[in-house]
């Protein structure tokens, strides 16, 4: 099994050049059941989107994705679109 460690440096390549092959254009960055924010914080330090946006029916979760700076959307994807 590979280590976390190992698993975030590929990532953070994989999404570096990702974001290299997609800088000329607006990326946006949708996270749908965000949680706390924690692998939307990785991924956008790694592809530097231009908008952020965190779904999740937790508002408490939500209020820390908004402390973060993203923009957020308090939607229950178990019944609403």
């Amino acid at each position: 099994m590979l280590s976390i460690k190992f698993n975030r440096r590929i990532m953070v390549k994989v999404l570096t050049k990702v974001g290299t092959i997609l800088r000329d254009r607006e990326i946006v960055y949708l996270d749908m059941g965000s949680g706390e924010c924690t692998t939307t914080e990785f991924i956008v330090n790694a592809l530097k989107p231009k908008r952020v946006i965190c779904v999740d029916i937790d508002e408490r979760l939500l209020s820390k994705c908004r402390e973060k700076g993203f923009e957020v959307l308090q939607v229950d994807l178990n019944i609403e679109s």
